[in-house]
This record gives C-alpha cells, sequence and structure tokens, in this order.
C-alpha cells in the first residue's frame, strides 16, 4: 500500500507540476522508493516460491534472506541519490 501512496506522488509531481523546481527532485525520489518497493515484495517472492531458495529461508528472517534485502537497501540508498542528482541536472523538456 505504501507503494500506491508514494507513486501518487510521484504522479503529482508529474502531471500537476510538471516537475517544476522542487517536484524534479520529489519525483526522482518517489519514483526511487516505488521501484525499492516492488523489488523487495518480488525478491520476497522470490523466496517464497523458489525451493532452493525456500530451503535456505523458509521463515524469511534466516541470514540469506536478511543478506538479500540489505544488499538491496544498500544498493538503493546508493544509487538513489545519484538518480535524483542526475535528473535534476537535465533540463526541463515538454513532453
Amino acid at each position: 500500500m505504501a507503494s500506491v501512496y508514494v507513486a501518487g506522488v510521484a504522479i503529482l509531481a508529474w502531471c500537476k507540476f510538471h516537475l517544476a523546481g522542487a517536484w524534479r527532485s520529489i519525483f526522482a525520489i518517489s519514483t526511487t522508493i516505488v521501484l525499492y518497493l516492488n523489488v523487495v515484495v518480488a525478491v520476497t517472492q522470490v523466496f517464497r516460491h523458489v525451493s532452493l531458495l525456500q530451503s535456505l529461508a523458509p521463515t524469511l528472517s534466516e541470514l540469506p534472506f536478511l543478506v538479500v534485502q540489505l544488499s538491496l537497501m544498500a544498493l538503493f540508498v546508493v544509487l538513489g541519490p545519484v538518480a535524483v542528482k542526475r535528473f535534476s541536472d537535465r533540463p526541463n523538456r515538454t513532453l
């Protein structure tokens, strides 16, 4: 549900405010968060349905699952600000 609310902020920044000013960074941050949340759900589903991974982490609280989740978080913590900076540096173009 959090992903839907954050996506709503991204849509608002894009459609209503046309990525003007601070809304450009808000759009980049919110889309990064939405992508992270969706990837977390996808990884969780893979761990639940792939038998090899399910045997490594049957309750989703074992070390292999936690390592993957922390790695994903680290990846998005590093790439998120990069995306914001690179998206904010570009001139605002009409679509």
